[in-house]
Formats: structure tokens, C-alpha cells, sequence
């Protein structure tokens, strides 16, 4: 509170001098000064339990002052470009995500591959799973699906699309692309739909919602759903049979839901494919204790999101090697993916709290002499108590904007 109150934070808030006298008190230890910054980051998260990054409202402020926050997002690596880093890779994954982002994501990477920028030994697997599918989400822009299709047809790069916000339409076209692809979806795939009402959208009033279904949503109608039902990765697979199948060796990781309904995310998809990998290694026979054997993994998402589902990843990836007593393996993940767009700023500023526990938990995992006391569910955004009295945002020039979020990242690094 005393580097609060030097950066007059009730009137006139100086960012600067709270850069300069955050944490110089001596009243705070390094485990106290990380729960401080982790639970004030995760102010920022902002997305309720559910909701996708699609969903996610923009607030008066990311206008106001869009051009300071890109630039401290992208000091944090929130923003720009990320390229292999390496020769070859022994798999590539690609996160997966809406059908809009998948496709982007395919895009992405079939151009570096027709530029020679990435080599998998390997296959490429998709980590998807059994989210199902709705109109809102899934469907894209006609224009630009069309768009999208001739740049993957030309191996053209995401990153020279040019402005794809000229091909926004309306909520209801995109919708209604999305109900016209679900049902040819489910034609091709067996599916059955009941043929006079092919569509659902529940009420929240309605408690007879199926597990894993939410209100406001479009979803398909199925005469029986335990015979088969549209997934994210039955999306996935189509997209990538009809655009990249003749190109590379490709794979689906389809990852169940958990007993209560929540949909598979960046954990569990990457720990089900880092099993499939140690146990590819260990047929091989390739395994010698003595020596210590390194795979490169490419992990394909895109900006803001590539850190922070990299780092969640390789922290499954690192579980499931010593879970199988595999020492002397290592698999590292290159988080790699294209840049954000200067209209994502709500996206960017919700990954920046899910970023923030992310870091959280690897300085914790590496430093076990800073375990914290406190119960990490009561800093995090989503399970932490709600307080009906906060203390209001204080005002701050464009200058001085922002500059918290450097401080914070130089933080991190020198731990």
C-alpha cells in the first residue's frame, strides 16, 4: 500500500513511480509480491465460466486507449509474429479452436510449409475434442471463407491477408452460414437431424439443457444424439481432409469431456497427445537411460494466445514423461503461430489474465521455496470470492498508461 500511495493512486495515478517503488517496501516477500500480481492480472481475465474467446464484449476503455495497450501487450509477446525455431520437428500440433481459428491456423501453417520455414518428421495432429458445435461460433463470414480458401489454395501467409474486417457481416449470416455447414456436416458424417426442425436453441428458463449445451446457443437437433453428435473434431477432420489431407500426414486428437460436461481445452487435448507421443517413442525401442534424447514439438495457436497455451502444454507434456518415469526424455514445445490484429484488443486483454496464471504457476513449479500459503482458487478470476466494494480505477494519462504491465513482465523475467 505505501508504493500505492507514493504513486497517488486515489487522485492522479503516476505509473512511473509505482514502477519505481512497487515491491521496494520490504514488507512484501517474493511469494506475497507474486499472489499480489497474480491476483490483481487476473482482474483482467474477464471471461466468465463458459464463454469462448469469441464472446468476449469490447469496453469503452480498449478504444481510448488501444494504441498504449498494444504496445505493453506487445512487450509482454502478446502481439507479434512467432516463427520456428528450429531445423525440424519430430510432430507438429495445432491447438484447436473455433472452426474461423482452425482454418486460420491452417493457413498459417501450410504457408510455412510451402516455404520451407517448418519440416515435421511426424505427423500433424490437431488437438481437438468433443465440444459440440453451434452456429454462432463455427459459422464464417461467407466472404470470407471464400477469402480464406483461395489463401490456403495459393499457400498465401495469414500475415498478408491484408484487412480481413472488410468481410464482417452480420451475426445472422454468419449464424446462418454456420447452421448451412453443420447440416451438411451431419449428413456427410451420418449424422441424423430432425428433418422439420434441424436447429435448437435453448431458453434459460429451460432445465432440461443437455450436459455440455448453454443457452442463447444454436446447436444442431438430433433425433439421437447418443448415436452420434457434430464435435470440434469432426469439424477439425473435415477441414483437414479438404484442405491439407494431400499434403502432410495428418491426425485428430479427440479428447472426451469431463464427467461434469466441461468441454476439453489446452491441457487435456495436449496431455492426450503427449501420451500418443511417449508411446510412438516407446515402440521405437529407441529408449536408452543413459542418454538423454530431446524432441521438438511445433505448437501452432496465434496471437494473443501462443505463450500462454505453450506454457500449459509443456506443463501436461512434462506430467505425462514423469508419470512414465521417462528421465531422460525431453519434449519441448516451440509455441508458434501469426500475429493479433489491432481490433483484438477484448481478446488480448482477457488472454493477458489467463497468461498471468500460467507464469504463476511455472515460477511457482520451478522455485519450490516460493509455494505460496494462500489457496490459489482464492486468487483466480474465476473461483475466487466476488467483493461487492472495490476501490475505483484510477485515472492516468495516455503516457503513463500501460506502464505497469512492462514493470510486471521485468518482474517475471529477473525472478
Amino acid at each position: 500500500m505505501k508504493s500505492v500511495k507514493k504513486a497517488n493512486s486515489y487522485k492522479e495515478f503516476n505509473a512511473k513511480v509505482l514502477r519505481k517503488n512497487l515491491f521496494n517496501d520490504g514488507d512484501l516477500s517474493v511469494s506475497d509480491a507474486l499472489d499480489y500480481l497474480l491476483y490483481m492480472g487476473q482482474s483482467a481475465f474477464a471471461r466468465s465460466q463458459n464463454q469462448e474467446r469469441n464472446e468476449l464484449h469490447k469496453q469503452d476503455w480498449m478504444s481510448a486507449y488501444k494504441v498504449d495497450y498494444l504496445n505493453a501487450a506487445k512487450t509482454l509477446g502478446l502481439v507479434d509474429q512467432k516463427l520456428p525455431q528450429h531445423n525440424s520437428y519430430v510432430e507438429s500440433w495445432i491447438a484447436g479452436a473455433s472452426r474461423v481459428g482452425v482454418l486460420a491456423r491452417l493457413i498459417d501453417f501450410n504457408y510455412l510449409l510451402s516455404r520451407d520455414l517448418l519440416k515435421t518428421t511426424g505427423k500433424t495432429l490437431i488437438l481437438a475434442g468433443q465440444r459440440p458445435l453451434w452456429a454462432e461460433i463455427d459459422g464464417i463470414s461467407p466472404q470470407l471463407l471464400k477469402y480464406m480458401e483461395d489463401a490456403i489454395s495459393k499457400n498465401m501467409s495469414i500475415e498478408g491477408m491484408g484487412n480481413v474486417s472488410q468481410f464482417i457481416e452480420d451475426k445472422q449470416v454468419i449464424a446462418q452460414e454456420g447452421k448451412n455447414y453443420m447440416k451438411n456436416l451431419a449428413e456427410k458424417s451420418g449424422i441424423k437431424l430432425n428433418a422439420s426442425n434441424p436447429f435448437i436453441i435453448y431458453d434459460k428458463e429451460d432445465f432440461n439443457i443437455p450436459k455440455g449445451l448453454y443457452a442463447g446457443r444454436t446447436y444442431p437437433n438430433y433425433i439421437d444424439i447418443k448415436k452420434g453428435y457434430l464435435s470440434e473434431t469432426l469439424m477439425s477432420q473435415d477441414l483437414l481432409m479438404r484442405y491439407l489431407s494431400d499434403k502432410i500426414n495428418v491426425g485428430i486428437i479427440d479428447t472426451e469431456s469431463d464427467k461434469k460436461g466441461a468441454r476439453p481445452d489446452t491441457a487435456t487435448t495436449a496431455r492426450d497427445a503427449a501420451q500418443k507421443l511417449v508411446a510412438i517413442i516407446r515402440a521405437k525401442n529407441i529408449l536408452n537411460e543413459s542418454e538423454q534424447l530431446v524432441y521438438h514439438v511445433s505448437f501452432h495457436s496465434n496471437q494473443p494466445y501462443i505463450d500462454r497455451q505453450t506454457l500449459t502444454a509443456q506443463r501436461e507434456v512434462n506430467k505425462v514423461l514423469e508419470e512414465n518415469n521417462l528421465s531422460n526424455i525431453r519434449i519441448t514445445l516451440d509455441g508458434i503461430g501469426f500475429s493479433a490484429k489491432e481490433n483484438d484488443v477484448a481478446k488480448i486483454h482477457s488472454e493477458l489474465g489467463a497468461f498471468f496464471l500460467e507464469r504463476y504457476k511455472s515460477i511457482i513449479e520451478a522455485n519450490s521455496e516460493l509455494n505460496s500459503s494462500r489457496d490459489l482458487s482464492a486468487l483466480t478470476y474465476r473461483s475466487r470470492p466476488k467483493i461487492s466494494d472495490c476501490i475505483e480505477v484510477p485515472n492516468y494519462s495516455e503516457e503513463e498508461g500501460f506502464s505497469l504491465l512492462r514493470s510486471i513482465q521485468n518482474y517475471f523475467d529477473n525472478l
